[in-house]
């Protein structure tokens, strides 16, 4: 963590004050930056998460309020989430990097007591925050701007499948008893979502388009993202794509958002190992799956989901560039030009690629 600045660890100690959710007091005072951050994560930043506002308002702020390391885990994410609307405030800056390494200090901290001597939400909680995180911020760095991936790999795919594996770990110990994320974190949480996309009949083939070079085909088997094991890639972006063709025809997913980004956070952790070292050495399979991945994410939930916005734009730029200089493979030619015109990317000045708005607006017809 050598890019984080240097700061004094302070001590937190929080205590209800009335029916508020904002501590009395931290510190040795009132420390109004800190309380800020608090009510931005309770007004504006827990609705956005993963599980909805309810979760993180109603469980995790109280626990927060008697455990520094959810503190400081809470705080990071406000900052990341006031950066973002705000980028060129360097007190957000400040903001996330101290309290990601606060987090990540104590995070350690936890896990190296185990299962049997940690609080079982405390260690689900921070997890899922750092998680959020990780999406926040591309290549984990604070600069917005593209980086070479063949010295930067996306490093989400192994920082999300740690973070799950410590997850479902620690929901499925004996002694979790019925906590926080016991419900969340089960499969009826997008079951709504798996059956609504499982009864479409999907028009545009999009596994020929865009995957027509694959030299195998797949196992049929699209798993759920919250349990373990890891699937072929494109079974896993199927519901993603078909949600994406049927709104192209009409259909509405409001209803369905929320269980939509459950399933998009967690897509990468799923990645098999041979798939993560497939990326970070820029294979162009690998590269197309992600391409899609990212493209479809920044589709669907860049222009409402903040945590996603940055990360998409920026991988799906990173990754047209890597494949406009690295690939080899002239069969995934007609693939990548399909992704690229089907998501209206256009070359700029630069013999980079513009990326466009977010939002429900894919080529009408593909030709």
């Amino acid at each position: 963590m050598s890019m984080l600045p240097n700061y004094p660890r302070h001590q937190i100690h929080c205590q209800r004050y009335g029916n508020s959710s904002v501590p009395r007091s931290l510190g040795l005072g009132l420390d109004m930056s800190v309380l800020q951050l608090l009510y931005h994560f309770d007004h504006h930043t827990a609705s956005t998460l993963a599980f909805g506002a309810c979760v993180w308002r109603d469980g995790v702020i109280p626990l927060a309020l008697n455990d520094e390391v959810v503190m400081h885990a809470i705080l990071m994410i406000s900052a990341s989430h006031q950066h973002s609307i705000s980028p060129d405030n360097a007190a957000y800056i400040k903001a996330m990097a101290y309290h990601l390494d606060l987090t990540l200090s104590g995070f350690r901290g936890l896990l190296a007591q185990g299962t049997e001597n940690c609080n079982h939400d405390v260690v689900i909680a921070c997890s899922l925050l750092l998680v959020h995180y990780a999406w926040s911020m591309p290549f984990f760095a604070y600069a917005d701007d593209k980086i070479d991936m063949r010295s930067e790999p996306d490093r989400l795919l192994k920082f999300a499948a740690g973070l799950k594996a410590v997850i479902m770990s620690t929901k499925q110990d004996e002694s979790y008893p019925d906590g926080i994320f016991k419900s969340p974190l089960s499969g009826a949480t997008i079951q709504g979502f798996q059956d609504w996309e499982s009864a479409l009949v999907t028009i545009f083939d999009f596994r020929e388009y865009f995957f027509g070079a694959q030299p195998t085909t797949s196992d049929g088997s699209f798993g759920c993202c919250m349990h373990h094991g890891s699937y072929n890639a494109f079974d896993r972006l199927a519901p993603l794509l078909k949600t994406m063709d049927a709104v192209r025809n009409g259909h509405a997913i409001h209803h369905l958002i929320l269980q939509i980004r459950i399933y998009t956070l967690f897509w990468p952790s799923k990645a098999s190992k041979a798939f993560e070292e497939e990326f970070a050495v820029n294979q162009t399979e690998a590269c197309v799956v992600m391409l899609t991945f990212y493209a479809t994410a920044w589709w669907l939930l860049s222009e409402s989901v903040w945590w996603a916005r940055t990360r998409t734009k920026v991988m799906c730029e990173s990754i047209l560039e890597c494949l406009d200089k690295n690939n080899k493979d002239e069969n995934w030619e007609t693939n990548i030009g399909n992704i690229r015109h089907y998501f209206k990317f256009t070359p700029n000045e630069t013999d980079g690629w513009i990326i466009g708005d977010p939002g429900y607006h894919p080529a009408k017809e593909f030709q």
